[in-house]
């Protein structure tokens, strides 16, 4: 495996740690926002990379232009890393899977790449089963499948019990495939 492909792997795990150890005190001292943030407002930092041929979030732009610093950067990095996931569709490499297993972008048992499978823990995970068996049927980016899905979260989300039971990489999940799958 080339250099480049090790250091991409590892990035979002690298970053997600970074978040983890930076970003915990100041999450739980100014309490849990990233269900209280304004999805419109970060959808205008969502830009189409002709390099990567992918849509990613700019997290500097949104700090310079006065976002809360600690929500760009974690929307940002579950967007982008669900976005290069998508693009890249499921692998089933047991290497890939157990990297992947320890990316802080994936939730439960089935929402991001290489997820076991399992019985669903929640209603978020309960949806992004249900959009893994939608691809199945009906093929890798089948729009219809994604609407369903973002329904299914915008669902998830608007019900304050289902919301205040994830966690804050849940929220963060959740918040970033509603923008990537819109």
């Amino acid at each position: 495996m080339k250099m480049k492909n090790i250091i991409l792997m590892f990035m979002p795990i690298v970053f997600g740690f970074i978040f983890l150890i930076g970003g915990t005190s100041t999450a739980h001292a100014q309490g849990d926002t990233q269900g209280d943030i304004d999805l419109e407002i970060y959808e205008q930092y969502i830009y189409y990379s002709d390099e990567e041929e992918l849509s990613l979030f700019d997290v500097e732009a949104a700090i310079e232009n006065g976002l809360n610093k600690d929500e760009a950067r974690s929307l940002g990095l579950a967007f982008n890393s669900l976005s290069r996931e998508y693009k890249e569709k499921p692998v089933n490499d047991i290497d890939t899977i157990t990297t992947y297993s320890l990316n802080p972008t994936t939730y439960g048992n089935w929402c991001g790449k290489g997820q076991n499978g399992r019985t669903p823990i929640d209603n978020l995970d309960w949806a992004c089963a249900r959009h893994d068996a939608c691809y199945a049927q009906r093929g890798w980016g089948n729009s219809a499948c994604d609407r369903i899905f973002v329904s299914e979260l915008r669902a998830v989300k608007n019900n304050s019990t289902q919301w205040n039971r994830l966690s804050f990489f849940g929220k963060t999940y959740l918040n970033a495939a509603i923008l990537l799958f819109s």
